[in-house]
């Protein structure tokens, strides 16, 4: 492409601090406090053409930041509250967790055994695997839903009130 100017493109570089390195972080925002001094003429100009508004622009961030300051320190007194009544029931809670967890860690390499035997039976079984395999699997469940409600019902009738309920359902 040609270059209207006369000039190689190549050899005008406009030099900033963002392409230099190693400079220090307080030296390259240097540009922005300048930029700030710039702009002081017409704050000047501002402060005297209407004072109040100008008072009114400043004093509205620091009132904003006292509020929202404060509002942060009030939070964290609440929140350092509800943390000392939380804390004993997170506490119970992974004891609890830990526990169900030493319950059905053994539960679930049980049926995966069970399922591996399952799959060994319907695979020697040949072609009618399709109706052994969900054969079994429904035989295991209503084995287990009768065994969950024999110990429901054996449970209830230690409890007074599930012992009147379980009469009521089951005569």
């Amino acid at each position: 492409m040609a270059d209207d100017s006369g000039s190689d493109s190549s050899s005008t570089s406009i030099i900033s601090w963002s392409n230099i390195t190693g400079v220090p972080a307080w030296l390259s925002s240097l540009g922005d406090v300048l930029s700030g001094v710039k702009n002081f003429p017409s704050r000047l100009e501002n402060l005297l053409t209407n004072p109040t508004t100008f008072v009114r622009n400043v004093l509205s961030g620091v009132v904003i930041a006292v509020f929202f300051t404060t509002l942060e320190s009030w939070l964290s007194y609440v929140v350092t509250v509800f943390d000392a009544v939380v804390a004993p029931f997170r506490t119970s809670a992974d004891a609890l967790a830990g526990s169900i967890a030493a319950i059905l860690n053994p539960l679930v390499t049980l049926t995966d055994l069970v399922g591996s035997a399952y799959v060994g039976v319907a695979t020697a079984t040949g072609p009618f695997a399709p109706i052994v395999l969900p054969s079994l699997y429904l035989l295991t469940a209503l084995v287990f839903v009768r065994v969950l409600i024999r110990l429901v019902r054996a449970f209830s009738d230690s409890v007074p009130v599930l012992a009147s309920i379980e009469t009521f359902l089951f005569g």
